[in-house]
C-alpha cells in the first residue's frame, strides 16, 4: 500500500529509537532492525505494565529522561500511582539503555 508514516502512542517516549529503526530498515540492515524492534517491544511492555494508564507512564518517563513536566493524564484515564513508580523508573532506564546501545 505504500504507507510512509505511522501514528503510535509510544513514539513520543522514544522518537530517536523509532527514527533509527526506520533508518535501519531503509538501509536494509534487517538484523539490527530486528534487534532494535525487540528492544522497543520490551520497552512498550514495561510502559503498559503499570496500574496507571500508559500515557501517564510516558509523561513520567519524559519528566525523568528529558526534563519535561507536562502534567498527568485527564479523566477518564487512570493516572500513575506511587506503586507505579518502579515501573516508570524501569521504563525510563530501558529507554536510556536502548539509546546507548543503538544510537
Amino acid at each position: 500500500m505504500g504507507a510512509k508514516a505511522g501514528i503510535g502512542g509510544t513514539y513520543g517516549a522514544m522518537p530517536e529509537l523509532f527514527l533509527k529503526l526506520n533508518q535501519l530498515i531503509a538501509d536494509k540492515d534487517l538484523e539490527t532492525a530486528r534487534e532494535l524492534q525487540y528492544a522497543i517491544n520490551a520497552i512498550i511492555g514495561k510502559l503498559t505494565s503499570a496500574h496507571g494508564n500508559m500515557y501517564g507512564v510516558i509523561k513520567e518517563v519524559l519528566k525523568i529522561n528529558e526534563g519535561l513536566t507536562i502534567g498527568s493524564v485527564r479523566s477518564p484515564l487512570t493516572p500513575v500511582t506511587e506503586e507505579d513508580r518502579p515501573v516508570v523508573e524501569a521504563a525510563a532506564a530501558l529507554i536510556r539503555e536502548t539509546k546507548e546501545c543503538f544510537l
